[in-house]
């Protein structure tokens, strides 16, 4: 075996690995399974309104967590409490059923009725979804709001409500009508400051502009503090430059703190992925020998000059995939800069040349390993689909380590859907489309105005990619969504469909090079209508490609 082992080869082997050793459940104790148990436990959906496939679904979802080890001791007994309910319920179910297999018909009809009366409209998922949303109404799209609205009047048209909905409907309906018609008053004027969707406003109440004031004056350097602090500060920076009454010096103050944090965060995220991934040296579908010359000399890192480069002018078979990444994107960033003038610009414009060839031509000789590899090990991957809800909307990839990953793209629906629903209504509706967590890969970048997808980008694609591959390899019938996204530089006509072009070439890159079906893979461009931060400039949080499970609301089923 080669011992020109890559980071990107060695995090993807420890993640197959991983799925493949026999544990008892792959979401193991971590902090976000911990924070999937509160969820679970938290679900107070009455059982009586669950049919028998739901109640099953509790039960195993339960005894999944009680396993992981993740749960406190308060914890495990609430949870002893919910498995023991559960059961009962379905035990006298299915008493009644042979006590009264004549009446079993009639009685359901009579039990479906006794909840309408009960519960009224209020049981759907949409609705209780719409109650307990708490974000302000400024940051909801324009779909959300006609959702609400749309919910609240069919809701009280079927009547049978109880006081508490009633409460709801009558305060979140003309509150909608009001922000939708605020719109439409601000557009009718000048052009409509685009909304945001951060998923830290979303998940957590909003912060004031003290706590704003409080992270600009914390004068620590990012290195001197804990992952967890580090973490911490960047979730609540992004929270509050989601604030659209921020004002700009201190939004300047934020921005200049994001940064830093996010580049230290992300630096110590990979190196830990890389540290954890090294795990096994016997098994590998990337860099064979037949790819990269053994005994290599030369290693591309961040102290490398750009003047050393051209000076050595080192063949690119010389060099493994992680070193013709490091140097094409030096380089790259060289001539961005003008560093780079004569001779020497001619010199490194070839050699991007030779290792962007060298590089595609070694991906797709990847993509045959992977393909091998996947049919070998198919049977032991151990996934956990629709078991636990993802403790966050989104995550970003370069922040999170491939179990986390996976956690996300494999989590079920933060509510259960009704019915099935087409795609065009999932991708208009960011009600029903975010009801899938996904994973946001910012690291992905396009230049300017361009959709093309360098060979140089794919590894950021890698995480991703390979729990796609799994899922696939396990459900060949699931179905991936690939959002393009972009800042609010340009018109909103160029932006959308820059934003689906750069969607497309994510889709492409994942089948070209991975063992990826295109019919597995569909494409939205969403433009600008969904930023992170607001605001009309330039800014890499917005720039971004996302990536979502969405079988479950194409097909109205859970599992």
């Amino acid at each position: 075996m080669s011992n020109t082992r890559t980071a990107a080869a060695s995090a993807v082997l420890a993640l197959f690995m991983l799925s493949a050793a026999p544990m008892p459940q792959v979401l193991g104790p971590s902090p976000a399974a911990a924070q999937s148990a509160d969820q679970l436990l938290a679900d107070q959906t009455p059982l009586s309104s669950m049919d028998d496939k739901a109640l099953s679904a509790r039960i195993k979802g339960l005894r999944e967590l009680m396993k992981s080890g993740s749960l406190s001791k308060a914890q495990k007994q609430d949870a002893r409490n919910k498995i023991k309910e559960a059961q009962v319920e379905l035990k006298a179910r299915n008493a009644a059923g042979k006590q009264a297999p004549a009446n079993q018909q009639t009685q359901s009809q009579q039990t479906q009725q006794t909840q309408q009366t009960q519960q009224g409209p209020s049981s759907s998922p949409e609705l209780l979804a719409i109650i307990n949303d708490k974000r302000p109404l400024d940051q909801l799209s324009d779909a959300e709001l006609h959702a609400r609205i749309k919910a609240g009047v069919d809701a009280r048209k079927a009547g049978n409500l109880s006081r508490a909905d009633k409460q709801a409907i009558n305060r979140f309906v003309p509150q909608a009508r009001a922000e939708l018609k605020k719109r439409q008053t601000t557009k009718q004027g000048t052009k409509a400051q685009p909304q945001t969707t951060d998923d830290a406003q979303a998940m957590q109440p909003k912060m004031d502009k003290g706590e704003a004031r409080t992270i600009v004056a914390d004068k620590r350097d990012a290195k001197s503090l804990s992952t967890p602090e580090l973490r911490k500060r960047v979730n609540e920076t992004r929270q509050l430059l989601g604030d659209k009454q921020l004002q700009q010096d201190m939004r300047k103050q934020l921005r200049d703190v994001l940064v830093q944090d996010r580049q230290e965060l992300r630096s110590r995220i990979a190196v830990e992925n890389n540290s954890n991934a090294s795990v096994d040296n016997t098994t590998t579908f990337k860099n064979s020998s037949k790819n990269v010359v053994n005994n290599q000399t030369t290693i591309i890192n961040n102290n490398t000059t750009v003047t050393q480069i051209v000076q050595r002018q080192t063949p690119s078979d010389k060099l493994d995939e992680s070193d013709l990444n490091r140097r094409i994107r030096l380089l790259e960033r060289a001539r961005r800069e003008n560093r780079l003038q004569g001779q020497e610009l001619q010199i490194a414009g070839q050699i991007i040349i030779n290792d962007r060839l060298a590089l595609r031509a070694r991906l797709v000789a990847d993509r045959g390993r992977r393909e091998r590899y996947i049919r070998e090990h198919r049977n032991s991957f151990k996934l956990g689909i629709n078991v636990v809800v993802a403790p966050r909307l989104d995550i970003y990839a370069a922040e999170a380590d491939p179990m986390q990953v996976q956690q996300q793209l494999v989590a079920a629906p933060r509510w259960k859907p009704r019915r099935a629903y087409s795609f065009d209504e999932i991708v208009r509706d960011d009600n029903v489309r975010r009801a899938m967590p996904g994973v946001e890969i910012d690291t992905v970048t396009f230049d300017t105005g361009s959709a093309v997808l360098a060979p140089e980008m794919i590894d950021q694609l890698e995480n991703v990619a390979t729990v796609i591959e799994k899922v696939l390899a396990v459900r060949p019938n699931e179905i991936f969504l690939i959002e393009g996204h972009t800042d609010a530089v340009g018109s909103a006509e160029s932006n959308l469909v820059l934003s689906q072009a750069r969607a497309e070439s994510v889709k492409a890159a994942l089948t070209e090079y991975f063992a990826i079906d295109p019919k597995n893979l569909r494409t939205i461009g969403l433009g600008e209508r969904f930023l992170k931060i607001p605001t009309d400039g330039p800014e890499q949080e917005n720039r971004r490609v996302t990536v979502r499970r969405i079988t479950p609301m194409l097909t109205g089923e859970v599992n």
